[in-house]
């Protein structure tokens, strides 16, 4: 639920070969419903905080405890002192439950007593009337991160300028609205990952770089996924960062 209005999704591995997705969301502020809302890790608090973000989540790792306690993070935790922000949906088995919305997100922010001034990141964006010159024809593409029975499929709908998402064959639809989970830039991060403990628990490097794949406007771009200390994930080719397309 929101995720068709989230500005930005970061899918990233999480412990058993499943995923979690990260949604930063600041352009549509009556999301009406956000969930479900899952445990926190480390890399998740690295990438939300480097667009400046309030980090919402239910509980955590260790070691992301560590880090939120340590360096006195804003972060909404519903099993800490933000539980009043957060709701249980009785149609659903927990932990798949958990739920809030962007009033009571940001209302929540407000008593906690949070900045509401922040530097955010900006990208460099194209004309959304430019065609792309010099890429590869990618019309759709697929995509699994550990578990070949999850599979990922990625369309471009040349009416709409997004590629619509499709988990296992089905249509990736947002249950707020029944609108497509879409994109108009779709980046494919390769990333090097470590298995911390027996539990599956992940160490995932996201500030070094590395390979990356850019798709955008039914074509793609190979280059490199680069970041530097204090700024957001940026796509890189030759040297270059890539225009981007509203969406």
């Amino acid at each position: 639920s929101g995720l068709s209005e989230a500005d930005i999704l970061y899918e990233v591995l999480a412990e058993g070969g499943v995923t979690r997705l990260l949604g930063i969301f600041q352009s549509h502020t009556g999301v009406v419903k956000i969930g479900p809302i899952r445990s926190i890790r480390p890399y998740l608090i690295d990438l939300g905080e480097s667009y400046g973000g309030v980090t919402v989540h239910a509980g955590g790792s260790q070691a992301a405890y560590a880090i939120l306690q340590k360096e006195k993070k804003d972060d909404m935790d519903e099993i800490g002192r933000a539980s009043a922000y957060f709701w249980r949906d009785k149609n659903r088995k927990a932990p798949h439950n958990l739920y809030s919305n962007a009033d009571k997100l940001r209302e929540g922010a407000d008593k906690l007593g949070y900045s509401k001034d922040t530097k955010v990141p900006v990208y460099a964006f194209n004309n959304p009337d430019y065609i792309p010159i010099g890429g590869e024809s990618a019309s759709e593409f697929s995509v699994y991160f550990l578990q070949k029975n999850y599979m990922l499929d990625y369309k471009y709908d040349m009416e709409r300028r997004t590629y619509l998402r499709s988990v296992n064959g089905k249509p990736h639809l947002d249950l707020n609205n029944n609108n497509p989970v879409e994109a108009s830039n779709v980046i494919v991060m390769g990333a090097d990952h470590k298995v911390l403990d027996d539990v599956g628990r992940l160490q995932i490097d996201v500030e070094l770089g590395g390979e990356a794949l850019l798709f955008q406007r039914g074509q793609v771009i190979k280059g490199r996924w680069a970041r530097k200390p204090n700024d957001v994930i940026r796509f890189v080719k030759d040297g270059e960062e890539a225009t981007l397309y509203p969406g």
